[in-house]
């Protein structure tokens, strides 16, 4: 994720690259050239055409079938059922009266999961009109606490959209679980990591847990310090957050290493303590100076013990201290915990097989304190994840800035790779790049490859 490069007091970061992956091939199926009679079910869903359906009914349990499911759709990659229904039509496109159709007059499961385990409120979430289509699935019976296999339910997508808070109220007020945890954690966490301040305004007055913390030491507070909110950081303190969560990362740390003023100033007034020092020893000043935030130092100076080491105890003695290098523990000499958490989240998601996310979190290890020596793995991990998400040029792009870097990527391993690219055996090109996209600091990956000869 990537820091606020100004000391502003508010910025989001909305868009798709943090949504959870409950849904991302399903919808595709809708507007494919499907046979009869598949196609005429969805047009008939789509379009809210009850009396077709009920022709389409009366032939389908003809032929031993149901509007319910409709076999006939398969997963563009596995040729897997998808099972998506007309109900599930019905709800994306918020059709009302057909949902009410088909629940009431068709006995259609309203709970009833697609391959992937996405229900109709599922896709109503992501419909066309979202929070009308959601009171017509909860009125008959929606639960909407079913959760996918990582935990996501549909608080967690509505965490990250804007426009969502009614939407949210009603299912917080119909019954669904405001602190449900998932692999990336609660609605908050979702909320706070997109600097969704209304959103978290909302779950905030449903008595979401300010500090819930996911994957052993986040908190909302922190990740909407990443996100550099400050509205997010307001309400998470107002509700009681732990100003000095995640020792030894705490908020204030985040925080002067991103330069955030305002949000130094809100942190140090909650009672946030500046003598708290990151995991190599460094106090929030240090750090802020070690970034060049001036700004930020002026406000720590004054409330920081002062540090042996630093032989001028003051806003310009600090800043000059850093400048010279005398400074210990330089910026990316050693590897922060929070990017190794990102990473191995990633290497967690991409085990699953979920390359969007894992995508998301190496680039977040990269810009998060990381050890230079790991960037071309991290840089190799992203690679792979865009060759199985088909971003052929995206994947060009982070092998030859492994290049770029002088990190001695091999010339057979990077003519294989780019060879493959254009194919469709995507797996055979991951394979390649995984093999080959390594640091090297001497010999070749597999010893195939040295720095002498990749200079040659």
């Amino acid at each position: 994720m990537a820091f606020s490069t100004t000391s502003s007091s508010s910025s989001s970061c909305f868009g798709s690259s943090f949504e959870p992956r409950l849904f991302p091939d399903d919808l595709l199926v809708l507007n494919v050239e499907l046979t009869h009679p598949a196609r005429q079910i969805f047009d008939a869903a789509r379009e809210g055409n009850i009396d077709s359906m009920k022709r389409l009914k009366e032939l389908r349990e003809r032929e031993g079938k149901s509007v319910a499911v409709v076999e006939e759709i398969k997963d563009s990659q596995n040729r897997r059922s998808l099972g998506v229904g007309a109900l599930h039509v019905a709800a994306y496109y918020g059709k009302q009266e057909m949902c009410e159709f088909l629940i009431k007059d068709l006995n259609l499961d309203v709970n009833a999961s697609a391959q992937r385990g996405l229900s109709p409120l599922t896709f109503a979430i992501y419909g066309e009109t979202r929070k009308e289509a959601v009171k017509i699935l909860l009125d008959h019976g929606a639960d909407p606490n079913i959760a996918s296999m990582q935990g996501f339910t549909v608080l967690h997508v509505l965490a990250t959209k804007r426009d969502s808070f009614e939407t949210a109220d009603i299912l917080l007020s119909r019954g669904a679980k405001v602190d449900s945890m998932s692999t990336e954690g609660t609605p908050l966490h979702f909320a706070a990591q997109c600097g969704n301040a209304g959103m978290m305004a909302v779950l905030l007055k449903y008595k979401a847990n300010p500090n819930s913390v996911v994957q052993g030491s986040y908190a909302p507070l922190t990740l909407a310090l990443f996100a550099s909110s400050l509205e997010c950081v307001e309400l998470l303190i107002k509700a009681g957050a732990d100003v000095n969560v995640g020792r030894p990362v705490t908020p204030l740390i985040i925080a002067a290493r991103a330069g955030l003023a305002d949000c130094i100033n809100f942190l140090l007034k909650a009672g946030a303590d500046p003598n708290n020092p990151d995991e190599i020893g460094r106090m929030p000043v240090e750090i802020a100076a070690i970034h060049g935030w001036k700004e930020c130092v002026e406000i720590l100076y004054p409330v920081t013990s002062q540090v042996a080491k630093f032989a001028d105890w003051s806003t310009d003695g600090i800043m000059q201290h850093v400048k010279s290098g005398s400074s210990e523990g330089h910026l990316h000499k050693s590897e922060h915990p929070v990017s190794k958490a990102f990473k191995e989240s990633g290497d967690t998601a991409f085990q699953r097989k979920d390359y969007v996310q894992a995508s998301t979190l190496y680039t977040r290890a990269m810009e998060t304190g990381h050890k230079d020596s790991d960037l071309s793995d991290l840089y190799a991990k992203r690679c792979l994840c865009w060759l199985q998400m088909g971003e052929e040029d995206k994947a060009l792009d982070d092998a030859n800035t492994c290049r770029s870097l002088g990190l001695y990527v091999s010339i057979r391993y990077h003519e294989q790779g780019t060879a493959i690219l254009p194919t469709e055996d995507c797996g055979q090109a991951c394979g390649a790049l995984v093999s080959r996209l390594k640091w090297d600091s001497g010999s070749g990956p597999d010893g195939e490859v040295s720095r002498e000869e990749h200079n040659k």
